[in-house]
């Protein structure tokens, strides 16, 4: 009996763990799905300095320190309150030189405009002299014979030479009218470079 029993304990503890495999079979977790793997390891992260194209202070931090970030994604957003001041300030110098070069056209034209009044009085001038030097060789001529008094023939030379320091006034103004049409060019050309 002694025997019995012994093999008794023996299929009693051979049915126990085959129980308890089938058990364990049955009872363990699910599997890693298709695609992955399970395996023990170490994984060392690749740490990475990042800097902005211009400085300034950050607004917003999007990610957590030790956080995966994939290239591309926005970690954080500046404070731009400064930038669109400048930006506004860019703005307002752009327009203010815009304006300098229509006030500089503006000047320009006015300036060619004075050169033109200026060229036509140096025609007028010209013409007044050529008909004072005219009456002035005649009443020389007619002095000599004693047709015109020494007043006349006086009067006469002193209206052509009025006439000729006239016109020497009106080509003065013409030059200066020049120059202040190149001034005016100049101007121009400085406010658009500003621009």
């Amino acid at each position: 009996m002694d025997k019995m029993k012994r093999h008794l304990v023996w299929w009693g503890a051979g049915i126990l763990v085959a129980v308890a495999a089938i058990a364990w079979w049955m009872l363990r977790p699910a599997g890693i799905p298709e695609g992955f793997a399970a395996s023990n390891g170490r994984i060392e992260a690749t740490e990475v300095d990042i800097a902005t194209k211009i400085a300034g202070r950050i607004d917003t931090i999007l990610v957590s320190e030790g956080q995966f970030v994939r290239q591309g994604e926005v970690l954080a957003k500046m404070d731009t309150r400064v930038l669109q001041e400048q930006r506004l300030e860019a703005i307002a110098q752009i327009k203010e030189a815009e304006s300098a070069v229509a006030a500089a056209r503006a000047l320009l034209e006015q300036r060619q405009s004075e050169m033109r009044a200026a060229q036509s009085v140096v025609k007028q001038r010209e013409a007044e002299l050529d008909s004072v030097s005219k009456r002035h060789v005649r009443s020389r001529s007619l002095s000599q014979r004693g047709a015109v008094s020494v007043q006349q023939l006086d009067d006469d030379r002193a209206a052509a030479e009025s006439a000729r320091a006239a016109l020497e006034t009106a080509k003065a103004q013409v030059s200066a009218a020049k120059a202040a049409i190149e001034a005016a060019r100049t101007s121009i050309i400085q406010a658009q470079t500003r621009v």
